[in-house]
């Protein structure tokens, strides 16, 4: 079952994750509640049991979709605006707001890199191998999602990748 919470059709097609403080106390309130009944308590973690999304909690609210952590965060700390939310506990299943801070996308890289996680897998000659692979092979079915297990990526960074969104430095004519 999809954890939707309907706050208003017209006004969820252009709300974004502050937009859920213009919310009403008890809107807010409610999407809290349902955030509190979907987790398990692990030591100081809560972490999410609904869907999860490169380990990420997933929530919707009236049909948009917005990560659990960012969420929590929002209705105990207040407004993100274009900051990363980033996890103490390094648990990205984790929307115990006690284990949440803000910081720049060069924090959240810094981050991964002192913990060791899995954007770190790839180096400049693996993403060209990547590449060259997917040219290679781009009319095999699912290649896309048999390239991220072979080099241990979600299939959206993988995506991302190919579509030259990520490391665009190795892109032709850059």
């Amino acid at each position: 079952m999809v954890d939707v919470l309907s706050v208003g059709s017209a006004q969820a097609l252009e709300m974004t994750i502050d937009d859920v403080l213009a919310l009403s106390k008890r809107k807010q309130a409610i999407i809290k509640a349902r955030l509190l009944d979907n987790i398990k308590k692990q030591g100081d973690c809560w972490i999410w049991q609904k869907a999860l999304s490169a380990d990420y909690g997933i929530t919707h609210i009236d049909h948009k979709q917005y990560k659990a952590h960012r969420v929590s965060y929002l209705l105990h700390k207040g407004a993100i605006g274009d900051l990363c939310v980033l996890h103490t506990c390094d648990v990205p299943a984790c929307i115990n707001p006690d284990h949440l801070y803000l910081g720049t996308r060069l924090d959240n890289s810094r981050d991964m890199m002192v913990r060791n996680r899995k954007s770190t897998k790839l180096t400049n000659d693996i993403v060209i191998c990547i590449r060259r692979e997917y040219a290679d092979n781009r009319y095999v079915h699912g290649i896309q999602t048999k390239l991220a297990h072979k080099y241990g990526v979600a299939r959206p960074t993988m995506q991302h990748i190919l579509s030259g969104a990520t490391w665009t430095h190795l892109l032709p004519g850059e």
